[in-house]
């Protein structure tokens, strides 16, 4: 007996229950079931590995592997959603709120390079001193850079979990090891407009950067400790505002502490194989940094109930985009005749017809006309 559980309002034709779905797209066909990549799934969320889930489970790596980058961007996707709604500050009756604001370097390469100078002939001089002249080695120092990211975290609110990438830069080692550029202060600009707003009253703390050290709008007061300094300077006590209704003041700590674990965090997520020279290798690890986002996001919450309505939100999203494409492909394929031995039979007596993608579009404009 067939699996035909839901009938289509507009073809009145029946289809299993995962049909269209992007979430069941690495089963099927002789593959697994969907019960097995429900199960992938929930021991995913659960912060299993895809080897412990292939033991487990008695299923081969690439199909744990397929199903675990499924729920990795099921969770980049409503990570940015949520990021999206993130509020900073306007905590009631005044009160202030503490924030902690850094970048961090997930990726660092070198590009060497040796430029060859023209040749150099000195007029007037002997054929001895021209040959001596003719080319030279000119060693340029190493180009170093960086893949760097901005975050900010609201200290007390796990969900309040704000990362967004700076991009790539770059900077030239001397021989005594390039230290990595600091924050533009555009890009912390465009964060804080971004973030901030009249009334936040935030309370900033971040390390020594120029960048920070210009108070935005929404930020009333903020702090620094200085990294660079030696002995390294970690935290320090500070006389903080805690009510700009009452200006009631009080002992504070500064310190990045909070930014620094998280970053740390962030990073045993990624594996070591994972690079950032090329722009691909760059959203694969965006896909990993923004998956570890949201299971800070959601860690007071049911990670799973999270993910299952995350998951429905992101398979109508993707799933309405991939039915309205097929079910296009699937009229004009059954009306030129391309489905049964009629496509045999066309492919021997008309090997010189047009692809299905030239009348496709004609098609297409005819059926939206």
């Amino acid at each position: 007996r067939r699996n035909c559980n839901y009938r289509c309002d507009a073809c009145r034709r029946r289809f299993p229950v995962d049909y269209g779905n992007p979430l069941y797209e690495k089963r099927g066909g002789g593959r697994r079931s969907i019960t097995d990549a429900t199960l992938v799934m929930k021991l995913a969320v659960s912060g299993a590995t895809q080897t412990a889930a292939a033991l487990e489970l008695q299923l081969s790596e690439n199909f744990v592997a397929g199903v675990f980058q499924t729920v990795r961007r099921v969770q980049a996707w409503d990570a940015l959603r949520r990021q999206a709604q993130i509020v900073f500050g306007h905590a009631p009756e005044g009160r202030t709120t503490e924030l902690e604001a850094d970048e961090h370097v997930f990726f660092a390469w070198r590009e060497k390079g040796a430029d060859l100078e023209p040749e150099k002939k000195v007029e007037g001089e002997a054929a001895e001193q021209e040959e001596q002249n003719e080319t030279a080695i000119v060693l340029q120092p190493e180009i170093c850079k960086w893949y760097v990211w901005l975050g900010i975290w609201e200290r007390g609110a796990p969900e309040k979990c704000w990362l967004n990438p700076v991009g790539v830069t770059e900077s030239r080692d001397f021989g005594d090891g390039a230290p990595p550029p600091p924050l533009r202060s555009d890009c912390w600009k465009r964060a804080c407009d971004e973030e901030f707003a009249e009334g936040a009253n935030v309370v900033l703390h971040t390390d020594g950067a120029e960048a920070y050290r210009t108070l935005r709008p929404g930020i009333v007061e903020h702090f620094w400790v200085d990294h660079s300094a030696r002995p390294r300077e970690n935290s320090r006590t500070v006389d903080m505002l805690l009510n700009v209704l009452t200006r009631e003041r009080g002992a504070g700590t500064c310190s990045t502490n909070l930014a620094d674990s998280e970053w740390g965090r962030l990073e045993r997520e990624i594996p070591n194989r994972i690079s950032a020279r090329k722009l691909s290798d760059r959203a694969l690890m965006n896909e990993y940094i923004r998956a570890a986002q949201w299971k800070r996001m959601v860690s007071t919450a049911n990670r799973w109930d999270a993910f299952c309505a995350a998951a429905s939100d992101w398979s109508l999203e993707h799933q309405r985009i991939a039915t309205f494409k097929s079910q296009r492909l699937h009229r004009f394929a059954r009306g030129a005749g391309l489905y049964g031995p009629l496509k045999k039979r066309r492919r021997v007596t008309e090997p010189d017809v047009a692809k299905p993608d030239a009348p496709l579009k004609g098609a297409l404009e005819d059926q939206e006309g």
